[in-house]
């Protein structure tokens, strides 16, 4: 009789073996799940919208720039233009004074 009841004994020790094995396997892939769960969700809700930031801030900051140098360019030339004027008829009264 003693004989069947070690025999029991290792097979119940071995089944709850086994259980505890299954247990922390599932449990340790649950954490690295986790883990793996916690990195794409800091990588999508902070690195990604930081790249989409700066290219959108790069992209609007190269459209100002655009502008401003048109804005530049029509005030230099209507700059040009009024001086070209203005020495036009500087010319124009000096030519009438000299006939």
């Amino acid at each position: 009789m003693a004989p069947i009841l070690i025999v029991k004994d290792l097979l119940s020790r071995r089944a709850i073996s086994k259980a505890l094995h299954i247990f922390l396997g599932i449990f340790i892939t649950l954490v690295i799940l986790g883990i793996l769960g916690v990195i794409v969700y800091l990588f999508c809700v902070h690195y990604l919208p930081t790249i989409f930031l700066n290219f959108a801030a790069r992209k609007a900051k190269k459209e100002v720039q655009k502008q401003v140098k048109k804005q530049v360019s029509k005030q230099v030339q209507k700059h040009a233009q009024k001086r070209a004027e203005k020495h036009q008829r500087e010319a124009d009264g000096a030519a009438g004074a000299g006939v």
